[in-house]
């Protein structure tokens, strides 16, 4: 059958949009929440928990009709205590508010009347051989803060007189409870914290997450513990514990969920709006599933017990797996895009330089599917200075500190795809743009990395540019500006630096996706399954109108496009592209496909061309887009390299290719003039 939950495809992106809303509303709602909690009231009295129609409690509640009943408690002192001294403390004893009365062997007979007159039964009552007896009524009720304030003025009068005296009974056994369950209660308490606190940080091998998920826990504890301050219920004293450890150790499971997703796509290289998208839309659903499931099992039992303890327990649980659920899929996002930038430092595995090289060790190996897939050199024609693997790894680990495993990982990929017979320019200038942008293909930042070449070892080296927030990427040299043009201190080397620029690209690419056959945004995409594609749409905005045999014609930049992809063999499965080629190595693909966007525009061949070549139109059409299609199991985003190059075409080196079809069709007339004598 279909699904009863549907997925969440609009409201992951919406939290993730608001994310800072979200966040003012919690802190609106912390101080509201923690005052809450520590004003909530509880009770001790266990007997006002027991439904009201059991025989005692009917009993009890005649008993109160009827009867001026009151509480009261004992007093146990030393037998030996001066008669006098007795009297004067309770006389103290009587002076306290809400003290009904005060009786013991002493203040039924008086001081001046000796005891040995009295039946050895009756004194047995009061008195044994250590202790006598003396009974207190109080006006107050049993564990109301009146009572235990009173029963603290009298331990003191009693101790005062005797320090081994005690006072014993109900109301006193319960102060005492109150006195040791608030004690215990906060150590527990703590316990609790602190074990979830190192048990996600070693679990997560992080120094924030732990502060950042137990914040997020307590303040939905607090939350539920704290409503009943304003509505004016009172709760079982032993609720701040139950509630307390049971909804922080159900609710650290959904921010643990949530959390190691949202590490995961960082890690991948995912920005941070896009990481807390896909951990929220592939988290929610079991979220709200658990969370719901332990509301219906709690509230269900709150409905149907009888005893208001149990009761209020189980609404209590049922009430926080709601606020749990709410706060997590909330609150905790908005936390992710506040202290991503702390969590990516203080998480093992997330670190600024680690990930740098990940990405680059990355990037190169996409790098090197694409020249053994099409067996293309870099950008550069004059074979005269080669750089070896050693200094590409060297150049793509600068300034992050790659170590040598590291680096010797890159440079046999980058082996393996022959840069080492890269060869550039011995003079002149090399630039390249390097264009950050978002999962749909939108810009995001440029940033144009420019090296000027010193074959002759200047001391200064000059160039034109427009680029601003210039930096040295290798070296220490200074520029100095003049109206645009930089004058470079290269002290004989050459100069690598970088800048940003607002300019419009040639060339702008648009990424789209379907799931069987629907468009989605790539944060609701993630974590589905079903046929996907990607398509990468490529508009060329680089043109000239030029004259051809006396006519006006618009030609295109001839760029060429390459787009490249790899994905997890475990996740995807029959993958195709649409113009290019799919290579696998069991473990994953590397996806390449290529375009060349405004080609046919400027060829404009026509269909009577066409029909003289004995051609169909899709024959000679020229690819100005690339799809990729495949089946997901469980879409994870994956990163994408696109090189763009007006030169590709005369890189390929085809002037060996010509010769050898010109030495063909040499060979071809030949083969003909043969076979013509060979006729006659």
């Amino acid at each position: 059958h279909r699904p009863l939950l549907k997925e969440f495809d609009k409201i992951p992106c919406f939290i993730a949009d608001h994310a800072h809303m979200f966040l003012i509303i919690f802190l609106c709602l912390l101080p509201l929440a923690i005052y809450g909690y520590t004003h909530t009231a509880v009770y001790y009295d266990l007997a006002d928990t027991l439904p009201g129609d059991l025989p005692s409690i009917e009993a009890m509640d005649r008993q109160s009709e009827h009867f001026d009943t009151s509480t009261s408690y004992m007093i146990l002192m030393d037998k030996d205590v001066e008669p006098l001294t007795i009297h004067e403390m309770v006389r103290k004893i009587k002076k306290l508010d809400g003290i009904g009365s005060v009786v013991g062997a002493e203040t039924l007979l008086g001081s001046n009347f000796p005891k040995e007159m009295l039946p050895e039964k009756v004194v047995s009552e009061l008195e044994s051989d250590k202790y006598t007896l003396i009974l207190i009524t109080s006006d107050y009720n049993t564990a109301s803060d009146e009572i235990n304030a009173q029963i603290e003025s009298v331990n003191s009068i009693v101790k005062a007189v005797d320090p081994g005296a005690m006072v014993v009974g109900e109301a006193p056994c319960t102060k005492d409870l109150i006195t040791i369950t608030a004690h215990d209660f906060s150590v527990v308490s703590w316990v609790s914290i602190a074990a979830v606190f190192f048990i996600i940080m070693f679990v997560m091998r992080s120094v924030s997450l732990p502060f950042i998920l137990v914040a997020v826990i307590e303040f939905a504890i607090f939350i539920n513990m704290g409503i009943p301050a304003y509505t004016g219920a009172v709760i079982p004293f032993i609720s701040s514990v139950v509630i307390g450890t049971i909804q922080l150790g159900s609710t650290v499971d959904y921010a643990i969920l949530m959390t190691t997703r949202y590490c995961r796509e960082r890690q991948a290289g995912n920005p941070k709006k896009d990481a807390t998208r896909i951990a929220l839309s592939t988290s929610m659903k079991s979220v709200i599933v658990s969370a719901l499931s332990f509301f219906a099992a709690t509230f269900g039992v709150g409905l149907t017990s009888s005893i208001d303890m149990i009761g209020s327990l189980c609404f209590l649980m049922a009430r926080g797996a709601l606020i749990s659920m709410v706060v997590v899929l909330l609150v905790l996002p908005s936390m992710y895009m506040l202290f991503d930038s702390v969590i990516t430092r203080t998480t093992s595995g997330m670190g600024g330089r680690k990930m740098i090289r990940k990405n680059l060790v990355k990037s190169a190996a996409v790098l090197a599917a694409f020249v053994m897939a099409f067996n293309l050199m870099a950008c550069g024609s004059a074979v005269t200075t080669q750089r070896s693997e050693e200094t590409v790894a060297e150049e793509l680990l600068s300034e992050n500190e790659g170590d040598e495993t590291e680096k010797e990982t890159l440079k046999n990929v980058l082996r393996a795809a022959g840069v080492s017979e890269i060869t550039e320019d011995d003079y002149g200038k090399s630039e390249t743009v390097y264009v950050n942008s978002e999962a749909d293909g939108s810009i995001k930042d440029v940033v144009v990395s420019n090296w000027l070449k010193n074959p002759e070892g200047k001391n200064e080296l000059s160039d034109i540019s427009e680029l601003t927030d210039i930096v040295n990427t290798k070296g220490d040299g200074k520029y100095s500006e003049n109206n645009g043009k930089l004058t470079w201190e290269a002290n004989g080397a050459d100069v690598y630096y970088q800048g940003s620029t607002d300019r419009e690209l040639p060339v702008d690419m648009k990424v789209t996706y379907t799931l069987d056959g629907q468009e989605i945004s790539p944060a609701d995409l993630a974590g589905k399954s079903g046929k996907v594609t990607i398509r990468f749409d490529y508009t060329n905005r680089s043109k000239q109108n030029v004259q051809i045999n006396g006519k006006d014609e618009v030609i295109y930049t001839p760029f060429t496009m390459v787009s490249g992809i790899m994905l997890d063999a475990d996740k995807f499965a029959n993958v195709s592209v649409s113009s290019g080629r799919v290579i696998s190595d069991a473990d994953r693909f590397v996806v390449i496909g290529y375009a060349m966007p405004g080609m046919n525009e400027s060829l404009n061949i026509s269909d009577e061309k066409l029909k003289d070549m004995d051609l169909e139109r899709e024959d000679v059409d020229i690819p100005d887009h690339v799809e990729i299609t495949a089946y997901t199991s469980d879409f994870e985003m994956p990163m994408t390299i696109t090189y763009a190059s007006a030169d590709l075409i005369s890189d390929m080196k085809l002037d060996g290719v010509t010769k050898k079809l010109d030495d063909v069709g040499s060979d071809m007339d030949e083969l003909k003039d043969a076979s013509g004598k060979l006729v006659d």
